[in-house]
């Protein structure tokens, strides 16, 4: 590790090691069996966390080579072989996606005028798409066709941020109509190669962790069918990953890096829409929000039996990953428990920043 730099010193460090008593009390009242935590400054790894177990029945361990289903953490994924595709020519993002899959023009709609989705809604979350498909029975194994024979949209596009795993899975089946490479293959040429991501994919390994979820007959484990074959959810929720090839991804959102041209990674970092009090905005892919004076991108992930967080402020290019094998939903308020350590709130530029906007308003309503 090179040597700490001013920003995160010695003292930070040693507020982050002490923190891990809070956390532990916070694991062991929610009834989470394991944790792992990476958090980066720049290029570097600069804390690691691995607690508890990975598996309870056989003991073993959770360490820094243990692998989480990541859930939703997926799309950030998915969004990124988007925008490659789209820096390669093969697609444009405001351009109606039926273009690119006919079929898609079939789509069954409870609005007066409908409004041709485009790549760009899909991946803000603002297409007027629903969470899901109520009805799907065997989702694994939907198709396209399937999909679109029982799905209706009642929400006008650009009028609310509507999350939408549905989207995604939609989006990935036309990033492999485009490209005429299979989704899971997209991600590997790439993602998970040019930036060595050896612990990433869809397949579980010896080193997967097993989930667990909480009821009232107490801890239960969860049980995945083989994901051999590719699933309908690959592109929404389906990648396996550890926390430290999660923060090589979050490092490679700075730019240092060949996969992206530096203006695709911003407009990903960019709101498409902000929410009417300024909570929030949606990007492609990442949620944005104001952090003590900073933009925080992060996305959270929750799939039975595991929840994930990643998250970053571009600025300061610093990052925090956290993996769950619980679904239980505490690794993105342990999250904002490591940033507040990490990126203190500065009152007195805060203030100033504030009466900036301020007195922008104001001049804007003239």
């Amino acid at each position: 590790m090179k040597e700490v730099s001013i920003l995160i010193n010695e003292s930070i460090l040693q507020r982050l090691q002490n923190t891990t008593t809070d956390i532990k009390k916070l694991l062991e009242q929610h009834q989470i069996p394991g944790c792992s935590i990476c958090i980066s400054h720049e290029d570097e790894h600069i804390w690691s966390w691995y607690e508890g177990l990975a598996d309870i029945e056989s003991g073993t361990p959770v360490t820094k080579d243990t692998t989480f289903r990541i859930g939703s953490v997926t799309k950030p994924f998915t969004a990124m072989v988007m925008m490659k595709l789209r820096e390669e020519g093969f697609i444009q993002l405001d351009e109606p996606i039926h273009t690119y899959k006919p079929l898609l023009s079939s789509i069954k709609s409870h609005l007066p005028e409908p409004i041709p989705l485009t790549f760009r809604m899909i991946a803000s979350h603002i297409s007027g798409l629903p969470k899901a498909l109520d009805k799907a029975v065997h989702l694994r194994e939907m198709t396209l066709a399937q999909c679109i024979e029982i799905l209706t949209i009642f929400t006008p596009p650009w009028s609310i941020i509507n999350y939408s795993s549905l989207g995604y899975s939609i989006l990935s089946k036309v990033l492999e109509k485009v490209s005429h490479m299979p989704y899971r293959e997209l991600v590997h040429t790439h993602i998970l190669k040019p930036l060595d991501l050896k612990q990433t994919g869809f397949i579980e390994a010896a080193s997967t962790a097993k989930g667990y979820t909480v009821s009232s007959s107490g801890l239960s484990d969860v049980t995945y069918p083989s994901a051999e074959t590719p699933s309908w959810e690959d592109g929404s929720s389906g990648l396996i990953s550890t926390a430290d090839d999660l923060i090589q991804f979050i490092q490679a959102q700075y730019g240092e890096n060949s996969l992206l041209h530096q203006h695709s990674l911003k407009e990903m970092q960019s709101p498409v829409m902000v929410e009417e009090d300024f909570s929030r905005g949606a990007g492609l892919s990442w949620f944005l929000r104001p952090f003590n004076g900073f933009t925080l991108a992060e996305h959270s992930g929750e799939i039975k039996g595991f929840t994930s967080y990643i998250g970053f402020i571009p600025k300061r290019k610093l990052g925090v990953c956290i993996l769950m094998n619980s679904d239980e939903r505490l690794a993105r308020p342990i999250a904002e428990m490591l940033f507040q350590i990490l990126l203190p709130a500065d009152h007195e530029q805060m203030k100033k920043r504030e009466d900036r906007l301020k007195r922008m308003f104001r001049q804007s309503s003239l």
